[in-house]
């Protein structure tokens, strides 16, 4: 039989056999900190020993194991192996869509082990770690997503023979855009919590360094809600692409890879002179650099960005479907509003297809108030228009009416007239 054993979070598995009067046991490193990846192939040895196939008794180790069965077949690499071969021969498409996938497989690594063999990965491994409860919908449906391609091109591959994801469905995102916008009214808001925060934080005297103010906040949030930066976008941009005399922020190595020129509207060009004069590398280098480094180059987080402004949102009152990207969802919903067609603020975004772009016609609860009080300020003013009409007209009834009474009367007093000259 066979039991595993942590160790400094590391898994081993224990074959036991009774020789005689005596308990003879042997332990073994399974180079893995998973208990899912620990116990399948506690359940994987034990078998194997069961039926003679193998000798943990004598010179039989896990290693020479997986050392064999990686040279006699492809369909028990691991996990970590097929990983290395599948970024690999991704070379050829660009470097955010290979660090996605390296990324997805690193969780997925976490989650499963390293050396778990992929012959092991199970349609129910894989629906539970991608529909964890704690992810939102869209997050869920990035890991369907990016685990169909790597399991299709494993059983493409011949490495084995049924696809665990076969049978998950993608699950539907809501597009629900109008729930994760600000107005710019909003966004006053979370700049007001802002200043509320740094206030009471000097108060209580909890201040002491020039990166606990946060100054780059206003700058930073600003430039992705009047320009539609992503955040990936705003912590690589440089001095270099940001023209404030010709009013324009130039992106290159962009998501779709194209180059895309961003006019500055007045309200950011202000933030973002007075961010200028606060710069500590005098323009050089990044726009927002670190604020605890020493390097013009060395940026910010995009975690730390994005939380700090979840914070203020929070503090705002705000729904907590504001994220840092819905100030990019908010700057095509606003320029659709201010009168851009669906082709240039395509532009703007800088999105490949109009599809994605048409997530934006959408339209909040205010803004069918507002159509509706248009439509009834419309029919107001026709009613009135119509009103004043009828008025005139009436008016005008009444002027003829006069005109036939007089034109008697005129009648009248020539008839009169005539008479007394015969």
């Amino acid at each position: 039989m066979a039991s595993l054993q942590v160790r400094n979070k590391r898994y081993y598995i224990v074959f036991s056999r009774r020789v005689g009067e005596k308990l003879e046991q042997k332990k073994f490193s399974l180079r893995t900190k998973s208990k899912r990846e620990a116990a399948k192939l506690r359940i994987e040895f034990e078998e194997l020993y069961e039926k003679d196939e193998i000798n943990p008794f004598g010179s039989w180790t896990p290693k020479t194991h997986f050392d064999k069965s990686r040279n006699a077949s492809p369909a028990i690499i691991t996990l970590s192996d097929f990983k290395a071969l599948f970024l690999e021969q991704r070379k050829h498409v660009r470097q955010v869509t290979r660090d996605n996938y390296e990324r997805h497989l690193n969780m997925l690594e976490k989650e499963l082990g390293s050396t778990i063999p992929v012959t092991l990965i199970t349609e129910n491994d894989m629906r539970t770690f991608c529909f964890q409860s704690h992810l939102s919908v869209a997050t869920q449906a990035s890991y369907v997503t990016h685990y169909k391609v790597f399991f299709k091109w494993l059983e493409k591959l011949g490495a084995i023979k049924q696809d665990p994801m076969s049978g998950i469905k993608k699950p539907k995102v809501p597009r629900n855009v109008s729930q994760k916008i600000l107005s710019e009214e909003q966004l006053h808001e979370v700049f007001k919590a802002h200043r509320e925060d740094i206030r009471e934080k000097r108060r209580l005297r909890q201040i002491t360094t020039r990166s606990q103010f946060r100054i780059w906040f206003r700058p930073v949030a600003s430039i992705a809600f009047y320009g539609g930066l992503r955040v990936s976008e705003v912590v690589k941009l440089t001095w270099d692409n940001v023209d404030l005399t010709r009013r324009q922020i130039t992106l290159t190595g962009t998501k779709s890879g194209e180059e895309r020129v961003i006019p500055i509207r007045k309200e950011l060009l202000i933030r973002m002179k007075a961010w200028r004069k606060f710069d500590r590398f005098n323009g050089k280098g990044l726009v927002f650099p670190s604020e605890t480094g020493f390097d013009a180059m060395q940026g910010m987080s995009k975690g730390n960005v994005s939380k700090v402004l979840r914070k203020y949102v929070d503090a705002a009152g705000l729904p907590k479907t504001v994220k840092f990207h819905g100030l990019r969802h908010s700057f095509g919903t606003e320029n659709l509003r201010r009168g851009y067609d669906i082709n240039e603020v395509s532009k703007l975004m800088g999105h490949n297809s109009l599809e994605v772009t048409k997530i934006y016609e959408h339209l909040t609860p205010n803004d069918l108030m507002n159509k509706m009080k248009k439509i009834e300020n419309e029919s107001d003013e026709q009613e009135k228009r119509l009103k004043e009409l009828e008025e005139k007209e009436r008016k005008l009834r009444e002027l003829e009416n006069q005109l036939r009474v007089k034109e008697k009367e005129l009648l009248l007093k020539e008839e009169s007239l005539r008479k007394k000259n015969d």
